[in-house]
């Protein structure tokens, strides 16, 4: 049987970077395959996100002891995003090393099983940042593994529904404190926001924090019931904006969220 030539010089070729892909695809534990891991896992937004991304496939390519056997390693990279953030480049460089990695190893079963195990890991994560915000009012999020071996996740309600309303008017009365007292612009477009809702529904000024929180409460559970859409959506968009403004580390909410605006 006579081949074309252009279809054997396009199967060896094939047979070549097959081969080559081989050789390049890294290998388990190793620097090549995390750091591998870590490029098919972004972009990623800034050197903080960067930063625990690969810290996590550290901990699923090392494995939780050899990674701390990697620390100075681990490091470095974590300087090196830092400096690229603070010269403005941390975008093109980390396209540029991602891209290079992706180019070069993101090839061979070690790395795709180490990729669904560390996008795995990162969503337990999360579950668990979510419920540190969420558990004490009355919720929590659990990873459950399927017979398939996939990974699901649950919604638990974990109190009763009178204590949850009161955990919210709990939280209601803080955040009015925190925004009464916040000078920030964010803050004020949403305060000014919240008492013109105020005064239309009750026929009085806002006075004091207790007032904010009472239209907060009021506000949420329009957005509950699915009730008053234009009303809820001008809620959204000046709320988030100042939640934004809150420390990316979930301290406490306080009355002191003061920022430059």
């Amino acid at each position: 049987m006579h081949f074309p030539h252009g279809l054997l010089t396009f199967v060896a070729i094939a047979a070549v970077l097959v081969a080559v892909n081989r050789l390049m695809a890294p290998k388990q534990g190793t620097r090549l395959l995390v750091t591998t891991v870590w490029a098919a896992l972004g972009p990623y937004g800034n050197a903080a996100a960067a930063a625990r991304a690969l810290r996590t496939s550290s901990k699923v390519g090392f494995g939780s002891d050899g990674a701390a056997r990697h620390e100075g390693w681990i490091q470095g990279h974590v300087r090196n995003f830092r400096a690229w953030e603070s010269a403005g480049d941390f975008a093109r460089f980390q396209k540029i090393m991602r891209w290079g990695l992706l180019l070069s190893s993101s090839y061979g079963g070690t790395f795709r099983k180490t990729l669904k195990a560390v996008r795995e890991e990162r969503a337990v994560e999360e579950a668990g940042w979510i419920n540190e915000r969420i558990e004490k009012w009355g919720h929590r999020v659990d990873a459950v593994r399927r017979p398939d071996g996939s990974l699901h996740f649950v919604y638990k309600q974990t109190l009763s529904d009178e204590k949850i309303e009161q955990r919210k008017e709990e939280m209601a009365l803080s955040i009015g404190a925190a925004l009464w007292a916040d000078e920030s612009a964010a803050a004020r477009r949403l305060l000014a926001f919240l008492s013109s809702v105020y005064e239309v529904g009750s026929g009085k000024k806002v006075e004091n924090p207790t007032d904010l929180a009472r239209v907060w409460l009021a506000l949420l559970k329009l957005q509950e019931d699915g009730e008053e859409p234009r009303l809820v959506k001008g809620f959204e968009e000046l709320r988030d904006p100042w939640i934004a403004q809150w420390p990316a580390d979930g301290d406490e909410i306080s009355g002191n969220t003061n920022s430059s605006g």
